[in-house]
């Protein structure tokens, strides 16, 4: 069974390394983009290399168009592909960070006897409107999903009286039960909240 996380007891805190879970078929896709993004459109340009000025001019921008327009997405595959969560237990708080290139600090949660952990949160996402009502005959539906996989927000929600905080995109309920209980450990409190809710 793989693990997506993975624990480090420290002098003075406990760190939860959570590292991203992503479908091989998405993985495939964020390569496929890289590849039409940087390869096809100079091969496409070069094609025309010699012809008149105003008409590589076009040639020129239509590829920049098409390069800016697969930078918004790689952007979101990239997220997903590379994005590293950590989570940092000390005696009084939570520190929440992402790394995707560069560390970045999310949040600070206070740590007492009001913090949760609640795992299986799920957002509500809408459903395609071309969707069969029986059948998905033109895979909209499952061309929704794989968006809907991309960009939604962490399984699991740390929360503490009037702050919260979304973490573990798409980790399994497994993770999300073995991070708990070594936090629970760590800390000495009922973290715990049994009844999934959404957010």
């Amino acid at each position: 069974m793989t693990h997506y996380f993975s624990f480090s007891k420290k002098e003075d805190h406990l760190e939860v390394t959570i590292r991203p879970n992503l479908k091989p078929i998405l993985k495939a896709g964020f390569w496929l983009q890289i590849i039409g993004s940087f390869v096809i459109p100079p091969l496409y340009i070069l094609q025309y290399i010699d012809k008149d000025e105003w008409f590589r001019t076009l040639l020129y921008m239509v590829p920049s168009l098409i390069l800016f327009q697969y930078f918004l997405v790689t952007r979101t595959y990239m997220k997903n592909v590379f994005m590293v969560e950590t989570l940092l237990m000390y005696g009084d708080r939570v520190e929440i960070f992402r790394k995707i290139f560069k560390k970045k600090k999310i949040k600070t949660i206070p740590l007492n006897q009001h913090t949760k952990i609640i795992s299986g949160v799920k957002d509500d996402f809408a459903i395609h409107p071309l969707t069969g009502k029986t059948f998905d005959y033109y895979g909209f539906a499952v061309a929704q999903n794989e968006i809907n996989y991309l960009i939604a927000d962490g399984s699991m929600m740390l929360t503490s009286e009037n702050e919260s905080v979304r973490f573990g995109k798409n980790i399994p309920s497994w993770d999300a039960k073995e991070i708990i209980e070594a936090m629970e450990k760590y800390s000495g409190l009922n973290l715990k909240v049994s009844k999934k809710k959404k957010a």
